[in-house]
């Protein structure tokens, strides 16, 4: 069996003294499953669908398979220049090829609650459809919020909330996204906000029971 990761710096181990530390590691040995880690520093949302689709359309084991994704900041983008992707960020520190950097400038100045709650709306969507494809292939998987819940109605309003089923880790409470959850269980991260193999085996184990609770494969 392969378990397959996706999402950004929180599920690829960045800072860690020893990256066999990060939780999908930990996670994969504790199910016995092979890891494909396609997680990635900086990694946004869009990537992530991207990467996980094309994942799923080269392999052919589908049968095999247990998906897992950490789901980014809403704002995050990706945009694809010359045949190359980059993801860009609010921090205004993303490395982009020279005729994006003006393009790239004005995005971070444009970064606002309003356009993250549009980016929030669009993703919700996607993501559903995301879930219902893998449902469809029988394909055992889980989502969860590497750093904040939906940042549109959808939050509140549960008139406009999904029903994913056991699929997704609590997608509209704040306090389930994997940043908050360790951060209430007391774990510090550094100022990048990642976390060490204390709280990387912790998540780990969270998963693993809530996996085995509610008999995701």
């Amino acid at each position: 069996m392969i378990l397959y990761v996706n999402g950004d710096s929180h599920s690829c181990g960045d800072d860690l003294t020893d990256p066999e530390g990060a939780w999908p590691n930990v996670l994969a040995k504790k199910l016995n499953y092979d890891l494909i880690n396609h997680a990635q520093t900086g990694g946004s949302n869009p990537s992530v669908l991207r990467t996980t689709e094309n994942f799923l359309d080269q392999n052919h084991s589908s049968d095999q398979l247990f998906v897992i994704i950490g789901w980014t900041g809403w704002e995050r983008e990706e945009w694809e220049h010359q045949g190359c992707y980059y993801n860009v960020n609010a921090s205004g520190r993303n490395i982009v090829p020279k005729d994006l950097a003006d393009r790239y400038k004005k995005w971070v100045i444009d970064q606002n609650d309003e356009s993250r709650s549009k980016k929030s709306k669009i993703l919700h969507q996607a993501i559903f459809k995301l879930h219902q494809n893998l449902t469809n292939k029988k394909i055992p998987h889980l989502f969860f919020n590497a750093l904040m819940p939906f940042q549109h109605e959808a939050l509140h309003n549960v008139d406009c909330q999904f029903d994913w089923g056991d699929n997704y880790l609590k997608p509209y409470n704040n306090d389930y996204a994997y940043y908050w959850f360790l951060k209430n269980q007391g774990y510090a991260s550094n100022k990048l906000y990642h976390h060490n193999e204390s709280a990387q085996h912790c998540w780990a184990e969270f998963l693993y029971s809530y996996i085995q609770q509610h008999q995701i494969i």
